[in-house]
Formats: C-alpha cells, structure tokens, sequence
C-alpha cells in the first residue's frame, strides 16, 4: 500500500464521520475556512517581538512558502485539481518516454 491510497483511506475515514457524527462539521468547517487568518494573525504578533530569532523564522518559512508555491504554479497544479492526480499524469508522462 502506497502514501497515496493511505491518504485516500484516512481521507475517506474522516469524511465518513462527519455523516455519522454531525456535531464534526461545524468544527472542521471553521478550521478549514479560518486556519489561514489565524496563521496570517501570528505572523503578523511573531514579527513584531522583538526576538531576531522570530523573525528569521518567518522569513525563512515565507520564503519556502513562495518557493512552495511557484512549484506548483510550474507543475500546473491548480486549486481544484488533486495532487494525487498531478502525480499521477507526471508519472504517466515520465513512463511514456
């Protein structure tokens, strides 16, 4: 079994919950929609201390972040479209040559 079904599996796992327990999705709903404010929140608070590690810390993990980014934009991953299924027409293309 590869990382790809294990993470189908967990995924499908957790999903199944949410229809058997209903108190579940209005916590997961709020982390999925409000994780990156509060992300964006301690950034902002971590930049402002006035340790120089904190902020070496975050520039360092704003620069792997647009690094991340542009990576994906190159490899023509979009916001609808699975990483599983980008994964899966690279290795097509790599085994037809």
């Amino acid at each position: 079994m590869n990382i790809l079904e294990i993470n189908n599996d967990l995924f499908r796992m957790l999903n199944s919950l949410g229809k058997e327990f209903q108190f579940f999705n209005l916590p997961m709903i709020i982390i999925a929609e409000y994780t990156v404010i509060f992300l964006a929140i301690f950034v902002i608070l971590f930049w402002f201390t006035k340790d120089r590690e904190n902020k070496i810390m975050l520039m360092c993990a704003s620069i792997a972040f647009v690094l991340a980014e542009l990576t994906l934009i190159e490899n023509g991953i979009t916001k609808y479209e699975s990483i599983e299924k980008v994964i899966r027409r690279k290795f097509h293309k790599t085994n037809l040559m």
